[in-house]
């Protein structure tokens, strides 16, 4: 079962748990990859508008989120683009087995990075910015979201650390 999510059984206990068996679950049908997949794919597809003022995309809301941002605002034009597009890229590389691998990397980095500036929001302004994520994403508190980006950081070091390994 490669890059799933796994938890040791408790062997002090006899009786499976409602965490064990949900964990058991969720280690033979769901894929960290998929996880990421459906993680970013409508972080980012909630950021685009599609045809809207008889355009194709529109990153105007967005814009305006991040505009809103004392850090992001020298980037806002650039970083409209670049964040939805390296989403979707992380999404298609981590669909194919042969770029999985990169997509993991890239997506770490990417959860690195906005784990930084969570954190940085939560340091300098005291969690008082809009946060500019998309969809439900962006209803969670900062320090909420802070710890959604670590677990997903975490089960995605773990799927580098398995992949790696079954490689060897």
């Amino acid at each position: 079962m490669l890059n799933t999510v796994l938890f040791k059984h408790n062997p002090e206990t006899n009786k499976p748990s409602v965490f064990n068996t949900l964990s058991e679950w969720l280690t033979r049908n769901i894929k960290v990859s998929h996880l990421l997949i459906f993680l970013f794919a409508y972080t980012a597809f909630s950021k685009l508008q599609f045809f809207s003022n008889s355009q194709l995309i529109d990153l105007a809301d967005f814009e305006k989120a991040m505009f809103k941002s004392p850090v992001l605002r020298p980037y806002v034009h650039e970083l409209a683009y670049l964040i939805p597009l390296s989403e979707i890229v992380v999404c298609l590389l981590l669909i194919f087995n042969k770029t999985k691998k990169w997509g993991y990397f890239i997506s770490l980095g990417l959860l690195a990075v906005f784990t930084g500036y969570i954190t940085y929001i939560l340091i300098v302004y005291s969690h008082h910015l809009p946060c500019v994520c998309g969809g439900v994403i962006s209803q969670m508190s900062w320090p909420v979201h802070l710890l959604f980006n670590l677990f997903y950081m975490a089960i995605t070091i773990r799927a580098i650390f398995l992949m790696n390994k079954k490689q060897q």
